[in-house]
């Protein structure tokens, strides 16, 4: 008889606990009050158990929402780098729109002659050596640029065409050795011929020396030698000396060539 409970040891636990619910939803359904110690004493000894059990559930909770503000942390930060770097690039534009803008206003400054005709173009190449002598524009043939055509800016000389291809022309500068220009002193009509010995410094030669040359004065293009019309602004007298025959007078050129970008381009469309 022992043997036959053990063996059904699991139904007999099945129908204790549903007749143990049935007794409590019975006693719930006639009298509250009859339960209410029941379910406190059951509080009393399961309360800390759930309490408990509620705290790592808790703890999740807010590790993940704790990861999740860092996703968001995250990703705004890296919006926000995104749009730093734009906002940098967008300076970078305008800085250099505002530079270019300043470059072409000076290029507006060009006194400009009936006897020319212009074509304004942008320097794209270089000579890398110590002393620049050609630089290449963006202008060529297919342009109507051609051969000895003047090349100058707002601030004066910079040389002349040394040859032309369809798309792209070669200057030759005033700092080449080959390319000596024919001045006078603007004040007093004083002559000689100028050319240059570094990027920023040259001299003046074959000045007489009872001409009267002081420091500051304008040298200006004469027109002599059939390369450089007559009355371009060329450079400034910086240093005189006393010679034997001739007075030997520094000077340094107009224009700087360490910042060439924009060249007017002459023809000649009358001959002085």
């Amino acid at each position: 008889m022992l043997n036959y409970f053990i063996g059904k040891k699991h139904l007999i636990i099945f129908i204790f606990l549903l007749c143990v619910c049935f007794t409590l939803i019975t006693l719930s359904i006639r009298s509250r009050t009859m339960l209410e110690p029941v379910e406190k004493t059951i509080f009393y000894f399961i309360g800390p158990i759930l309490k408990v059990s509620a705290v790592p559930k808790s703890w999740g909770m807010k590790i993940w929402r704790n990861y999740l503000d860092i996703q968001d942390h995250r990703k705004e930060n890296i919006k926000l780098k995104k749009e730093l770097a734009e906002l940098k690039e967008i300076e970078k534009s305008l800085w250099e729109l505002k530079s270019e803008i300043a470059r072409l206003h000076e290029n507006l400054k060009i006194k400009k002659s009936k006897d020319y005709k212009y074509y304004f173009s942008r320097v794209i190449g270089k000579e890398k050596n110590v002393l620049l002598k050609t630089v290449t524009i963006d202008k060529g043939s297919t342009d109507k640029i051609s051969k000895n055509m003047l090349a100058i800016n707002s601030h004066g000389l910079v040389g002349r065409i040394l040859h032309s291809n369809p798309f792209t022309s070669r200057v030759l500068l005033i700092t080449d050795p080959r390319s000596p220009v024919h001045v006078r002193v603007q004040r007093t009509r004083s002559q000689g011929i100028f050319s240059m010995v570094t990027m920023d410094k040259g001299t003046v030669k074959f000045v007489s020396k009872d001409a009267d040359i002081l420091p500051g004065d304008l040298l200006v293009s004469t027109g002599h030698g059939g390369v450089f019309p007559k009355g371009i602004r060329v450079g400034y007298v910086t240093n005189i000396k006393k010679g034997s025959s001739f007075k030997k007078i520094e000077a340094r050129p107009s224009v700087n060539f360490n910042k060439l970008e924009e060249l007017a381009i002459m023809e000649v469309t009358k001959r002085n």
